[in-house]
Formats: structure tokens, C-alpha cells, sequence
């Protein structure tokens, strides 16, 4: 039960409370910190820094939100395995829609209740920054220190690339025959 608690209170800081606020403009800012990424332990992402600014806009039957997320994320390189701090942006919009028939079938709009107060933005937030990221990352990219990769990894991985590279010479007369 103890740990339960503790998760809701660590993402309890992602929430917006729109049910009170009037027509228009809101702006919102969080801070996306360690503690944050631990609620998440099936992720690839460690640690991080990020700044969230929520620009939401409120309708009387809907709600737009503009999403900016700028900073600092730490994941294994994909060829050495040691950790990297890797550099992150994005940009994104969300539209909730109220009705009386819930949806969540679609990233970019959320139908809820309209009994509905309140906005749960943490999983929106983790979801965002995890697609930020690029399909390949490993040093010396995007600002990343290119001299920071395990030496002795990349060693072996090219020991291990030769092994590959040399055949057998039994099957050399083999492929002479498929020429």
C-alpha cells in the first residue's frame, strides 16, 4: 500500500486542475526530475532534467493544450552501453474533448467525462519525451561527447566483427560453386 502512496504522490505534481479556471490562457510549468523517471522503472531512461511548459486553452466544451519539453535525459549507448547524457526537444499539441461516452483510442485528442476535473498529464509527459528520442543514440551525436564511448567495448565489438568476417575455408569451395 506504502508504495502505491508514493507513486501517486511523485506523479501527483503532473496534474492540472482545470475545472475552476476561466475561458482562455493558462500556462503551466513542470520540472521533470529523477524521481519522476523511477515511476517508470520499464523504461530505457535513468535520469533527467527537463522543463514541461503546458500552454492550455480553455473552451467552454474543449480543451487545447500546446506541450514544449527542452532538456536532459541519461540511456545506455547503443554501442557501448555506458551511460549518456543525451539532449532532448519536443513539441507537441493535445485536444480534450468532453462527452458523456469516454475515449482514449487517440494520442493527439482524450474524450473524457464530463464529470471530469482534472488532467493526468504524466504518462502524456513520459510517452512524449521516450518518442523524442532518436530510433539510434550513442556518443557523439546531437551535442554527445563522441570520445566518451567505452574504449574497451568498441575493442571487443570489432574483435568480435573480424571473427565474423573470416570464413571457413570449407565453404569457400562452396561459394565457388554459386559463381
Amino acid at each position: 500500500m506504502f508504495f502505491f502512496e508514493k507513486v501517486s504522490r511523485v506523479l501527483d505534481k503532473y496534474i492540472i486542475h482545470f475545472k475552476g479556471l476561466r475561458q482562455g490562457k493558462h500556462l503551466f510549468e513542470f520540472v521533470v526530475e529523477n524521481a519522476f523517471f523511477e515511476q517508470f522503472p520499464e523504461g530505457e531512461i535513468t535520469k533527467g532534467t527537463l522543463k514541461v511548459s503546458v500552454l492550455l486553452q480553455k473552451h467552454s466544451s474543449m480543451l487545447e493544450l500546446s506541450f514544449s519539453i527542452i532538456g536532459n535525459v541519461e540511456i545506455p549507448c547503443d554501442r557501448c552501453l555506458k551511460p549518456m547524457s543525451l539532449p532532448l526537444t519536443y513539441e507537441g499539441d493535445l485536444v480534450v474533448k468532453f462527452s458523456q461516452i469516454t475515449d482514449d483510442s487517440s494520442d493527439e485528442l482524450w474524450v473524457l467525462s464530463e464529470n471530469e476535473h482534472e488532467l493526468k498529464l504524466a504518462h502524456y509527459i513520459y510517452e512524449s519525451i521516450c518518442l523524442s528520442m532518436p530510433i539510434q543514440r550513442y556518443h557523439g551525436m546531437e551535442g554527445t561527447d563522441k570520445d566518451a564511448c567505452d574504449k574497451n567495448m568498441l575493442g571487443r565489438i570489432s574483435q568480435v566483427d573480424e571473427t565474423k568476417r573470416k570464413t571457413d575455408p570449407r565453404w569457400d569451395k562452396l561459394s565457388e560453386l554459386l559463381s
